[in-house]
């Protein structure tokens, strides 16, 4: 007989289940936020070291040549950006879908408010290179 305050064997086995299908999808989504801050950084980076190169001006390069690893730099911050929306969107599903079979599931994790601030601060990042080059340009 199971005390008063015990759960049963199939109970907790239950529960366990739930928890690592929890630690399963958080782990799938800091991969998402894992591979998408490498694209933004790369991309950050590679923005920043042609501007930096630009501005000695030693390689003599064309001002039109030069703008192509800007675009590409910008353009590898932008698919992060949206790798770690579509993770972070395919996070929720996954939680949602948990929540009809009727699981107490928390509403926000760790790794979703990591994955919100990430993308908010990649935007930011974004506008700034953007005035910047643009003021640049002028």
């Amino acid at each position: 007989m199971l005390e008063e305050g015990q759960k049963s064997p199939a109970n907790v086995g239950n529960e366990l289940a739930l928890a690592r299908t929890v630690f399963a999808l958080d782990r799938t989504l800091l991969a998402w936020i894992r591979t998408s801050l490498s694209l933004i950084g790369f991309g950050f980076a590679l923005v920043k070291f042609i501007d930096s190169v630009l501005a000695q001006n030693k390689l003599g390069v064309p001002p039109g040549l030069a703008l192509s690893p800007k675009v590409l730099g910008f353009t590898m911050m932008l698919f992060g950006l949206f790798c770690l929306c579509g993770g972070t969107f395919d996070y929720w599903l996954s939680i949602k879908k948990m929540r009809k079979l009727s699981l107490e599931i928390p509403s926000w994790s760790t790794c979703s408010l990591l994955a919100i601030f990430l993308a908010i601060f990649t935007l930011v990042l974004i506008i700034c290179l953007i005035v910047e080059v643009k003021t640049i340009a002028n």
